[in-house]
């Protein structure tokens, strides 16, 4: 059996599976694609041809572990709140002792102050699909959860000039409530480690400037079309992650956005796919 099973090696789940093996842990992920199975065996990565579904088959002997990551991007799938059910179910049954569930941000509405304990107010398809899906995890029979709910990512291969490059884009006085790839790793490494469960946590960088400034910023040093903002009364959505400083001693690395955009250098500000 393993320490950790990482359901999803994408581009958060790879990286931290390097750092989570590079801690002395046991890992296993999984992909759904079999050129990328291909590919990351071949390097040496324990990754495994797994597809989550509404079934709920036996779970894989070599997906075993005592702890299980999801980091599975809902994406539109409607029936998302229904594949993790399943999963955790197979894992529950396969002797699973602790769930880390890496949910959004996007349960909540698009306004107000936000904490670990608010209650999900967001109305949207996604938002409702993660909300179910928080409610999945929470019932199920994996003794310990944890959910954390990660803002907008950024880092390698994500540059946010690239989102809104040329484009009409509203609101450009609210704040950003973003999250840079090595927080997140940082984040799940510290919660796992500290076995700190049964929880509710946030992964949002404390520094909030305004989507117009981010936004443009970023367009400009990488010399892309501009976004073209409007303004609105809208109130101001800001979610707070300092519980993880609080209660895992945690430190953001990235705790100056618009310092982070100044210092990236020019290679790391190119438009590549997400994924």
């Amino acid at each position: 059996m393993h320490d950790v099973t990482l359901v999803g090696l994408g581009w958060l789940g790879l990286p931290l599976y390097h750092h989570l093996t590079a801690q002395g842990l046991s890992v296993a992920g999984t992909v759904t694609g079999e050129a990328k199975w291909a590919s990351l065996r071949q390097a040496g990565v324990n990754a495994h041809l797994w597809q989550a579904s509404g079934q709920a088959a036996p779970w894989p002997d070599e997906l075993k572990a005592r702890t299980l990551i999801l980091a599975i991007a809902p994406g539109r799938q409607d029936d998302y709140p229904v594949k993790i059910a399943a999963l955790c179910q197979q894992a529950a049954a396969a002797g699973a002792q602790q769930l880390l569930y890496l949910s959004s941000t996007s349960v909540f509405a698009h306004q107000g102050e936000k904490h670990e304990g608010t209650v999900p107010d967001g109305h949207e398809p996604r938002a409702l699909r993660m909300q179910a899906a928080e409610q999945v995890v929470a019932c199920c029979d994996i003794p310990r959860k944890t959910v954390l709910r990660l803002g907008g990512l950024v880092g390698p291969g994500r540059y946010p000039g690239c989102f809104l490059a040329g484009q009409p884009a509203e609101h450009g006085q609210q704040g950003v409530n973003l999250l840079h790839q090595a927080d997140a790793i940082g984040i799940i490494s510290a919660i796992v480690q500290q076995q700190a469960w049964d929880q509710t946590f946030h992964g949002v960088a404390p520094d909030h400037p305004s989507r117009q400034a981010f936004y443009t910023l970023a367009c400009q040093l990488a010399t892309l079309p501009l976004p073209q903002f409007t303004v609105s009364d809208r109130p101001d959505k800001r979610v707070a992650g300092q519980a993880v400083c609080e209660r895992l001693g945690y430190r953001y690395q990235v705790q100056d956005w618009l310092a982070w955009l100044t210092q990236l250098p020019a290679a790391e500000r190119r438009c590549s796919k997400r994924g």
